[in-house]
Parts: structure tokens; C-alpha cells; sequence
């Protein structure tokens, strides 16, 4: 009885460490959610979605759903820092949660460096020269970033709840 009672308690720290846990720079980088829905029909809810944006999203077979990278909109630019023709892409990753049913799901944005998109450099998927995964030297979006944090937040939003009415 006693190993059990030690046994629930460090699965419930690992959950706990694993909802605390931040990026490297201390702020949020990525918004998750468990939907009830398989990870394809996720997949094809964030494509669904993202297209009905204007986004280009490109489908990796190993879960993930990313955007072309697109210039980041005026509106969404919080500092001086980020200058015009900056562009940033939106990444989808879709996972079997452990301990529950469904589909965990997690969005992330990642600023490009404007160096990485005039050389079009983009990282291939395990040498596989037809799919490709997020630009080279991309920089995690974090809550430091509010604006453009914030549209991350709300293309998951989007995501989870078109995902959540298929059920």
C-alpha cells in the first residue's frame, strides 16, 4: 500500500513539474490542450483552420502541421525590434497525452530570422528533401512577445475548438 501511495505521489509531481515547466527564458513559449479527437482529425482541423486565415501550411507526417513563413503584421509587432518584413511561422504538434484518451495538442509560433528566409534555408525532415520542419534558427515566441503571443493563443483557441464540435 505504502509503494502505491509513493508511486501516485511522484506521478502526481511529474504532472505537476510537466504543467509548470517554461522555457529556458522563464515565460510560456507554447499554448496545450487534450481534445477528444484523434491526432488526424486534429491535423486536419489546424490545416482547415490556418488555411481559413490566409496561412500556407505544409503537413508533416510525423504529427505536425506548420506554416510557410509570412511576414508578422503590424498590428502584431511589439517592439521596435522587430522590423518590417520580419516573418514568423505557426507550428502544430499533435500527441497521444499520457494517462488520458484523446489528442494533446500544442501550438507554438517561432520568429524567422530575415538572414534564414532570403536563403529559403529550411530544415529537412530526416533527409527527406520532400517535407520539411520549422526554418533553421527560428526564435520561440513567448509571453515576453504579448502581441504576437496573444495570436498564437488565439490561432489555438481556434484550433481546439473546431476540433472540440467534431466530436
Amino acid at each position: 500500500m505504502r509503494s502505491r501511495t509513493v508511486s501516485l505521489m511522484l506521478v502526481a509531481f511529474a504532472l505537476l513539474g510537466t504543467a509548470c515547466a517554461r522555457s529556458p527564458f522563464g515565460a510560456a513559449t507554447d499554448v496545450t490542450a487534450n481534445v477528444g479527437v484523434s491526432i488526424d482529425s486534429v491535423l486536419r482541423v489546424a490545416q482547415t483552420e490556418l488555411r481559413s486565415q490566409g496561412y500556407q501550411t505544409v503537413y508533416d507526417t510525423s504529427g505536425i502541421v506548420f506554416t510557410m513563413p509570412r511576414d508578422i503584421p503590424e498590428n502584431l509587432r511589439d517592439s521596435a525590434a522587430m522590423s518590417r518584413g520580419q516573418q514568423w511561422v505557426v507550428q502544430v504538434t499533435a500527441t497521444n497525452p499520457r494517462f488520458f484518451s484523446g489528442t494533446r495538442v500544442r501550438v507554438a509560433g517561432f520568429i524567422v530570422p530575415t538572414a534564414t528566409t532570403q536563403g529559403g534555408a529550411m530544415r529537412t525532415a530526416s533527409g527527406d528533401s520532400t517535407r520539411t520542419n520549422q526554418p533553421q534558427n527560428a526564435i520561440p515566441i513567448s509571453e515576453e512577445n504579448a502581441q504576437l503571443f496573444a495570436e498564437v493563443r488565439s490561432i489555438h483557441d481556434r484550433i481546439v475548438a473546431a476540433a472540440n464540435r467534431r466530436r
